[in-house]
């Protein structure tokens, strides 16, 4: 899936579309709340995230490579395979073990 806009993840998330494999690169959705959100398998290269929360979010095997997420609220969050090269993670909230 494609998405241009902050507000079209926000209704596809309130909907419970299916995200995984999406498309988001250079995206900003920074300062919205997606908990438990599945993005695993996505594209977010150069998306800005900065003080998103994604409680207990599944972003594994997602491409995160230059991304900005400084104080994104990572708690519980699954980054399993995830690709940070280059992203910026000033400030995140993150619990050692998740």
């Amino acid at each position: 899936m494609q998405f241009q806009s902050a507000t079209e993840i926000i209704q596809a998330y309130q909907q419970n579309t299916n995200l995984i494999g999406s498309n988001l690169q250079g995206i900003d959705i920074s300062e919205i709340e997606l908990y438990q959100i599945n993005l695993s398998q996505s594209n977010l290269q150069q998306a800005k995230l900065n003080n998103t929360i994604l409680i207990g979010a599944n972003l594994s095997e997602i491409d995160l490579s230059g991304a900005n997420l400084k104080g994104a609220d990572l708690r519980g969050v699954n980054l399993q395979g995830a690709n940070l090269s280059g992203a910026d993670l000033t400030n995140t909230v993150r619990l050692v073990g998740h």
